[in-house]
């Protein structure tokens, strides 16, 4: 039986670390809290004529540096969705492919507003 009131949804996700939570929120708390860059970093294969430009317009990148066949991608967060996303589109995963955050991100984050000593022991 519908009301026609409206429903909310709560998207939420638990961040934890080692069996521990250390924090949990919406993806834009999350986000907020534990900072907003990224560092994407792969290799491409030789001979396959890919180009820098082929993520710079994406959401959220801010820079592609292309060195031989070495790709840095500089952005916030939201651009390692998008980079793996066109990579995929693309029909091509790099093997070696890695995603680096600054420190201070989840897996050092604090714990969770309103999780007690002993949730957080364990």
């Amino acid at each position: 039986m519908t009301t026609g009131a409206p429903r909310a949804c709560l998207v939420a996700f638990v961040v934890m670390n080692a069996g521990r939570v250390v924090d949990s929120g919406s993806p834009a708390e999350l986000v907020e809290r534990h900072g907003r860059t990224a560092t994407i970093r792969f290799t491409v294969p030789p001979g396959s004529g890919w180009s820098s430009g082929q993520l710079a317009g994406l959401p959220g990148v801010d820079g592609v540096d292309l060195d031989g066949d070495r790709v840095t991608v500089r952005g916030d967060r939201g651009a390692i969705a998008h980079v793996g996303a066109a990579l995929v589109e693309g029909g091509w995963v790099p093997p070696d492919l890695s995603v680096q955050v600054p420190p201070g991100g989840a897996g050092s984050a604090a714990p969770a507003p309103g999780t007690s000593a002993a949730a957080r022991r364990r």
